[in-house]
């Protein structure tokens, strides 16, 4: 599944993070400015960041999930640990 237009710029922004950093915290203000639109009002609730859906493709694409805070009003991004095969 080729990643969303939408979220292009995040799992661009996603893949530049330096692999020595764990995770990533970024407010919604910030995941706006980066994707360049708003967030759907559904970004507001957990399984949009948890749940099956095409925008989760693009930041586990990138290596990472994603869990929001809502008291922090941001999502908190840690990278996978990678599968030992």
């Amino acid at each position: 599944m080729p990643p969303a237009r939408k979220y292009l710029p995040l799992s661009l922004y996603l893949e530049a993070v330096t692999p020595a950093q764990a995770s990533i915290a970024l407010t919604f203000t910030e995941l706006e400015a980066i994707l360049g639109s708003s967030l759907p009002p559904s970004a507001w609730l957990a399984h949009y960041w948890a749940g099956s859906s095409v925008a989760r493709y693009n930041w586990e694409r990138s290596g990472f999930v994603a869990k929001l805070d809502r008291l922090g009003r941001l999502v908190v991004f840690t990278r996978r640990p990678l599968r030992q095969i």
